[in-house]
């Protein structure tokens, strides 16, 4: 399927926590990381922060023959997101944090930096490790990260 149905569900979802007065993070593990980076850039006024865990956010162009035909929602959020890392500014790019494995053999390292963004190194080897560990035993220090940034 388009990526455009899948950002507006999310957008949706923001809406209706926004809705409810409550504050939004959002977290992206792997490819979902350009998601949350286009939801954020649609609503960036709303949503207080973005973690990004072992996410492909830079260089589309590296993306795989095998993955484009099976995930073409995929390749036009890597497109649009490319255009929305362009325009954010310091502060907005302040409100990232984006983790990843000391080695990936999925998604190389320099494709999970947005610089200016907060970065961090985890110390382990492999996408599913950094996705595993990213998720729970780093889950004290991302939330810390979400929590500073709520109004």
């Amino acid at each position: 399927g388009s990526f455009g149905p899948k950002l507006a569900d999310l957008l949706a979802e923001i809406d209706t926590y926004i809705d409810r007065g409550e504050a939004v993070s959002l977290m992206g593990f792997s490819a979902g990381a350009s998601g949350a980076l286009n939801a954020y850039a649609e609503r960036m006024q709303v949503v207080t922060s973005v973690v990004c865990i072992a996410g492909k956010i830079q260089r589309p162009e590296s993306i795989g023959e095998r993955i484009k035909m099976q995930n073409p929602a995929f390749i036009e959020s890597m497109a649009l997101l490319q255009s929305n890392l362009a325009m954010f500014k310091p502060s907005e790019k302040s409100r990232i944090l984006s983790i990843h494995p000391l080695t990936d053999m999925t998604v190389a390292i320099e494709d999970t930096i947005i610089p200016g963004a907060h970065e961090q190194t985890i110390l382990v080897h492999g996408h599913a490790a950094a996705l595993g560990y990213g998720i729970i035993i780093d889950a004290p220090y991302t939330s810390r990260f979400m929590k500073r940034l709520i109004p």
